[in-house]
């Protein structure tokens, strides 16, 4: 299931804190309250249903580029990777927070979520939403290594995620999928 939610990514911000008659009360933030029904709507028009199993999400989160910039700045940044405010896993929390019993039961069933962020003509946030198969889960196999160390040539293979230890999950030509933690010089 993909499905694309226009306009600049938004990140899940704190929770904020008010008192009503001497009691504190927290509350989202209207922002987040808005985008998090912008994501089910769009998720929604897309055909979206409720999946069960173990999911895999992945988010790019495109940022439009400031028209200050010149052309040659613009030309030279589009596609890039973008590092700026919000986080990605912020990024990644809104999206996840909002399809909550909407796309899944729980968001404890998202297993793999993998966020790009990069400069862009337009703002906007694509999103991929797979489940599973047990037989998916199980080729997923985390295997420290340099890059000496990779059997078979890696043409073809598909990058399907970037872990926050630096380990990468490759999708082979046959399918498999396969995560290698890579360490020191090659």
């Amino acid at each position: 299931m993909q499905f694309t939610i226009p306009g600049s990514p938004t990140g899940k911000s704190r929770p904020r804190a008010t008192t009503i008659n001497g009691m504190a009360r927290m509350y989202t933030p209207a922002k987040a309250v808005s985008y998090e029904g912008m994501v089910v709507m769009f998720y929604a028009n897309a055909g979206g249903k409720k999946l069960d199993g173990p999911i895999s999400v992945r988010i790019e989160a495109t940022f439009e580029m400031p028209l200050s910039w010149s052309a040659k700045k613009r030309k030279t940044f589009d596609g890039k990777w973008c590092m700026k405010k919000p986080d990605g896993d912020n990024i990644a929390k809104i999206i996840c927070d909002a399809l909550n019993g909407v796309a899944y039961h729980d968001d404890s069933s998202v297993v793999l979520i993998s966020v790009m962020k990069r400069w862009g003509q337009d703002g906007s946030v694509a999103v991929v939403i797979d489940e599973l198969s047990e037989m998916e889960v199980e080729q997923i196999e985390m295997t420290a290594a340099t890059a000496d160390d990779i059997e078979g040539d890696p043409i073809g293979w598909e990058i399907v995620s970037i872990g926050h230890d630096g380990s990468v999950l490759c999708k082979k030509p046959n399918g498999q999928r396969v995560r290698y933690l890579f360490y020191g010089d090659s």
